[in-house]
């Protein structure tokens, strides 16, 4: 007998994971179908919520896995640390390629892509008005 989430084994009779809690299987589980720890990689910063909601909406549409990092950053710490988007490294220049048309006008760190991938850069300003005060 073998416990499906932590992989004990137990003998005959047990009928429960004394650490997990959970019922056993005859079977011992599958390794491929194992949660595997996934190191994402970053992809761009941003201090704009809104930045982050767009983003959000767009990933999502598209099925990617992504996570922000601090994007609670208005509620802890505002303008301290920047919310940083994390992908899967194989979703890295697919995300890229998402992300490039997308006007983030109120980051104040762009993506910017050079040869070693997006790089965080100042936003430029706005232009001028061409109204007179």
């Amino acid at each position: 007998m073998y416990c499906p989430r932590c992989n004990a084994e137990y003998v005959e009779g047990v009928t429960e994971c004394a650490d997990c809690g959970i019922g056993l299987v005859a079977e011992p589980p599958d390794p491929a179908d194992q949660v595997a720890y996934v190191d994402y990689e970053h992809v761009l910063a941003t201090y704009n919520p809104g930045d982050v909601a767009l983003l959000k909406s767009v990933l999502d549409s598209e099925e990617l896995d992504y996570y922000f990092d601090g994007e609670d950053f208005l509620y802890s710490t505002p303008m301290v640390q920047p919310a940083e988007l994390l992908v899967r490294p194989e979703d890295v220049d697919r995300v890229r390629e998402i992300i490039k048309p997308l006007h983030l006008t109120g980051t104040s760190l762009a993506h910017d892509e050079t040869a070693e991938g997006i790089e965080l850069t100042d936003e430029e300003e706005p232009p001028a008005s061409d109204e007179e005060e």
